[in-house]
C-alpha cells in the first residue's frame, strides 16, 4: 500500500512546512532539498517555459539513487544532529527488528541454551554516521561491519564495499525504557511485546524449564516477518 500527495497546493502548503518544521536526519534531506526546488518550479508554472523543464530535469537527474555515494556519505557525517525521541522512534518503527537468539552456548561447548537480545536497524552503508548517532543516543550498540566511529571519513571506503550497516543493540532494559515511552505504531509493537515478554520470561529463567523453553522458540518462530498479519 502506499500514501500519495500529488496536488501542488497540498504539497507546497502542508508537506514543505512539516518537513521545513521537523528535518529530515539521513541523507534523504538532499532529496527533500532538490524536490522542494522542484516544486518551487511547478508552483510558479516555469515548466511551461524550456529553460524550466530543463531546469526540472537537471535536479531529477541527481536525485534519488542517481546521487553519489560521496555527496551522501558526507552529508550524514557533516549533519550534527540531536536526535529527537519522536524521529527516533518512527525511525525505528521503519526500519528496526527485535530479535531474539536461543541456542547452545557453541563457544564453550556446553549443553545449556543461551538467550540473547538485540534490537537491529539497517541502513545503506551511507547513512552509517546516523546509525552511529543512535548508539550514542542509547550509549549502546556496536557497529558492523566495524567502523572507526571516530574518524568515519578514514572509513568511506569500506562503508562504499560494503553497502548496508547494522547497528545492535544488547542493552535491552534500556531499549524497553525507551518504547515504554514511546510505543510504535505499526505491527512491529507486538514484536517488540512479544520480544519483552521473552525478556520476562528469560529473567525469571523459564528457559531452563522444558515446556518454557518450547513457548519461548514458539514465541520467537512467530515474530517478525513470520508474524500472521491479521
Amino acid at each position: 500500500m502506499k500514501f500519495v500527495i500529488t496536488n501542488v497546493d497540498d504539497l507546497v502548503y502542508k508537506l514543505v512546512p512539516h518537513f521545513d518544521n521537523y528535518q529530515l536526519v539521513t541523507s534523504k534531506f538532499l532529496n527533500y532539498i532538490d524536490f522542494k526546488s522542484a516544486l518551487m518550479l511547478l508552483k510558479y508554472k516555469e515548466y511551461f517555459k524550456d529553460e524550466g523543464i530543463q531546469k526540472l530535469k537537471l535536479i531529477k537527474s541527481t536525485m534519488n539513487k542517481a546521487r553519489s555515494f560521496e555527496d551522501k556519505y558526507n552529508y550524514c557525517l557533516s549533519n550534527k544532529v540531536n536526535l529527537d525521541p519522536s524521529w527516533l522512534q518512527g525511525f525505528i518503527d521503519g526500519e528496526g527488528s527485535f530479535q531474539c537468539e536461543i541456542g547452545l552456548d557453541k563457544r564453550r561447548n556446553s549443553s545449556k541454551n543461551t538467550i540473547n537480545f538485540s534490537l537491529q536497524i539497517k541502513q545503506n552503508s551511507h547513512d552509517v554516521a546516523v546509525l552511529n548517532e543512535i548508539k550514542k543516543y542509547f550509549k549502546s550498540g556496536y557497529l558492523k561491519p566495524k567502523y572507526n566511529t571516530e574518524n568515519l571519513k578514514a572509513t568511506m571506503s569500506m562503508a562504499f564495499t560494503r553497502k548496508t550497516a547494522v547497528i545492535w543493540i544488547r542493552k535491552y532494559k534500556i531499549i524497553c525504557q525507551f518504547f515504554d515511552q514511546y510505543p510504535l505504531y505499526t505491527l512491529k509493537w507486538l514484536d517488540y511485546l512479544d520480544w519483552k515478554r521473552l525478556i520476562i520470561l528469560k529473567e525469571s529463567k523459564a528457559h531452563l524449564d522444558r515446556q518454557e523453553l518450547i513457548l519461548m522458540k514458539y514465541i520467537k518462530a512467530n515474530m517478525n516477518a513470520n508474524r500472521i498479519k491479521y
